[in-house]
């Protein structure tokens, strides 16, 4: 059918009705920071128990997005500044940036990413005011952010309850109208789980309701990390992300009191999450050893390679089953399949 047209109503403030057709008239195309995982102008939240490597994850995409290097293998669609709200954790960030330039090769002098002094305050009485006047210090030289981070919800929140519907209520108002709207960025929270729930965040449901984008973090048996999406709103759910930590040493930064290297964690992508395999039957014998090979070389050949980008590594079969016949796994079963 033809499309009738209606003349776009001017902008204007307050409560009012447009026509439905203006929305379909003034769409523009999807706008991905990271494509399938972080749009631009949304709302994403990061949710974990403690030590599951949730600031790891989310310092490693502002680095990225601040940078342009790809995140663990998803193009960076738009770069720009990053402005990340540190609550917690702020003795061990210049560690875990240094690792990121090491491991990388930008150095972080290079790259718009600023991190505050101290926790916000957003349900304090000019606590919102007061980010937007740091952030405004430095958009004239730097522009506008296209992500925020607020890390971790509880030691930015300010005098509230997280149980309160209301003060959650106020908490998403305050983040969405004075950053998100203001910047059309996105805005990325990291918080906990709850004590008795391990699959959602403590608190107040009224945040989950306002996200565009929710991931949760889990422990895997064998120690990685795996972050999936547990609500994409508007788009199809995107591939969950297993990590694996590998401690590297910091040049020129020594402990006063041992004189010995510094140390960073740095997480490089996996496919291996220490579950139960298809069918829910553990791989036990010369299977097991296979496997454990096969994990083995994939490493082994990682180290050659940018540790962003794990999806280009190959091991061709000759040479997996070289190594199993060294391994211990008979090589005189004719049978046997590769």
């Amino acid at each position: 059918a033809e499309r009738r047209e209606y003349a776009p109503e001017p902008e204007r403030r307050g409560f009012y009705f447009q026509h439905a057709n203006d929305l379909i008239i003034g769409f523009k195309k999807i706008q991905w920071l990271v494509k399938g995982y972080l749009e631009k102008d949304s709302m994403m939240m990061l949710v974990a128990e403690a030590g599951s490597w949730k600031t790891f994850i989310i310092l490693s995409l502002a680095y990225c997005i601040a940078s342009g290097l790809a995140w663990f293998g998803n193009l960076i669609k738009e770069t720009g500044t990053v402005f990340y709200i540190c609550g917690e954790g702020k003795a061990g960030l210049a560690r875990r940036l240094r690792g990121l330039e090491i491991t990388h090769g930008i150095l972080i002098k290079d790259i718009p990413l600023f991190i505050s002094n101290q926790a916000a305050a957003f349900l304090d009485k000019d606590g919102a005011a007061e980010v937007v006047a740091a952030i405004e210090e430095l958009v004239e030289q730097h522009g506008e952010p296209v992500l925020i981070i607020v890390d971790t919800l509880s030691r930015n929140f300010g005098c509230g309850d997280e149980n309160s519907t209301k003060d959650m209520s106020q908490f998403v108002r305050v983040i969405d109208n004075e950053l998100r709207a203001k910047y059309k960025s996105a805005i990325s929270i990291c918080h906990h789980v709850g004590l008795g729930a391990k699959d959602r965040g403590r608190g107040s449901g009224a945040m989950r309701g306002a996200l565009d984008f929710e991931y949760l973090i889990t422990k895997n048996p064998n120690d990685t990390r795996t972050m999936r999406c547990t609500k994409p709103k508007d788009h199809a759910e995107p591939m969950p992300i297993t990590f694996r930590a590998e401690e590297i040493e910091l040049p020129g930064w020594y402990d006063e009191e041992t004189g010995e290297l510094l140390k960073s964690l740095v997480l490089i992508k996996t496919v291996d999450n220490g579950q139960t395999k298809a069918g829910g039957v553990k791989l036990s014998g010369q299977k097991k050893i296979a496997y454990d090979i096969l994990n083995q070389l994939v490493k082994d050949k990682r180290q050659d390679m940018d540790a962003m980008d794990m999806n280009r590594v190959q091991i061709a079969v000759e040479d997996w089953r070289d190594a199993c016949y060294r391994g211990g796994i008979s090589d005189g079963d004719a049978n046997a399949k590769w």
